[in-house]
């Protein structure tokens, strides 16, 4: 019976970790994919230029970006969206520098206009 129990215990640490390493993976996408970018984009244009390019780039559109929510006529999904996208450029453009794009700073700023969007829904 014992044994159960700590079979049980260990596969739910397991799917615990699991699910924290999936929540986790955005996150690790938008860094990747905006240090790459701005590092790429930076040898050619500005860095104000570079760092709204690669905000639109990194930061996806939720998966059904395109589907109309009868309970939000307005289309909550493209709002949040837009929300986090402008706020983002309005807020963490300016962290990244030619030497240093910050990516895991800007992450932050992009995380916490998220927050911020998430809450002002209808």
């Amino acid at each position: 019976m014992e044994k159960r129990g700590i079979q049980k215990s260990n596969l739910a640490l397991c799917m615990a970790i699991v699910v924290m390493l999936m929540a986790a993976q955005p996150s690790q996408a938008f860094i990747g994919c905006y240090g790459k970018c701005f590092l790429t984009c930076s040898l050619t244009f500005n860095i104000a230029t570079c760092a709204l390019k690669c905000m639109v780039e990194c930061i996806n559109p939720p998966s059904n970006f395109n589907t109309h929510d009868e309970l939000c006529p307005g289309g909550c999904y493209v709002m949040g969206y837009f929300c986090k996208l402008g706020c983002s450029a309005s807020l963490c453009t300016n962290i990244s520098t030619k030497a240093d794009p910050a990516e895991v700073k800007v992450n932050d700023c992009v995380d916490s206009c998220s927050e911020m969007c998430s809450n002002s829904k209808h």
